[in-house]
């Protein structure tokens, strides 16, 4: 058997896992743990039973964050962007000359940090360059999030998963969870915020379509939010992260203000699929 191997320099970050072959099925996970070659954990020994009951003749194990941890409460508070950066690098290289068939395998683990959803969406952005097609194993959970490895049946079959639909409903989840610092009028990262948003469809390039006032009044449609339907919610929203794009700060004096929290929270409320509070 050939391996397939790649770490860092003091080997606190795992990159990629694998074996060498014709078919491989590509595994993300969340975090990579203690496991090398020929020293796998009970997680891959997993990947590699439903790999073989798949019909493929290798497996290569990718991760959202590459940081070894054992624990996922282990894992950097605040995402290493080096890390990040050479971990993309890696994935790109498998995708771009496997073209494979992807296997979903974060479980609930990825609302650990908020970051790792963002991680995740870069990875699928590469996915999408080369046509790779996604699965999961094992029923989902009640919030969507694919099933980890561990626990299944080795004779498992893998089923098309709908990964554009999973990211909208695990970023409307990660919006929401910035509620609870917006009580507190502290916001983590504005930047990962506004990508959720977008990836969520918070966003209306129409916004001003479903506005009560023309132009857009801010502070008018605010009066009236407790009024508002959920396309008027979403256009007061995407008008909040304008204001920025013109007026630099704006977004910070909504937030002092209480206004930005106030518009989640009545879009939360008009939001018709189920949400988790599980985020930090």
């Amino acid at each position: 058997m050939s391996w397939i191997y790649e770490k860092n320099d003091d080997n606190t970050g795992r990159y990629v896992l694998g074996t060498v072959g014709e078919k491989p099925l590509i595994c993300i996970g969340v975090n990579p743990s203690t496991a090398e070659p020929d020293m796998l954990d009970n997680t891959l020994e997993s990947v590699v039973r439903i790999s073989e009951a798949n019909g493929f003749d290798s497996w290569i194990m990718l991760n959202v964050y590459p940081q070894r941890a054992t624990d996922p409460e282990d894992m950097h508070d605040k995402r290493d962007n080096e890390l990040v950066c050479e971990n993309l690098l890696h994935i790109e290289n498998i995708m771009k000359n496997k073209q494979p068939a992807i296997w979903a395998a974060w479980g609930t683990v990825i609302t650990k940090r908020p970051y790792l959803l963002n991680c995740l969406y870069q990875i699928v952005d590469i996915s999408k360059k080369y046509d790779c097609k996604w699965y999961n194993a094992g029923q989902v959970s009640k919030l969507g999030h694919p099933h980890h490895p561990l626990y299944l049946k080795k004779t498992e079959k893998l089923k098309e998963f709908d990964i554009e639909e999973y990211i909208k409903k695990a970023s409307a989840e990660l919006v929401f969870s910035y509620i609870k610092g917006l009580k507190n009028n502290s916001l983590s990262n504005k930047a990962d915020l506004r990508e959720s948003l977008y990836k969520a469809n918070f966003m209306d390039k129409n916004h001003d379509k479903y506005s009560n006032t023309r132009p857009i009044d801010v502070d008018a449609e605010l009066r009236t939010l407790k009024k508002a339907d959920y396309k008027s919610t979403r256009a007061l929203l995407t008008a909040f992260m304008r204001e920025e794009d013109f007026v630099n700060g704006a977004i910070n004096r909504r937030i002092e203000n209480g206004d930005l929290l106030s518009v989640l929270k009545q879009l939360k409320k008009l939001y018709k699929e189920p949400i988790g509070e599980i985020y930090r």
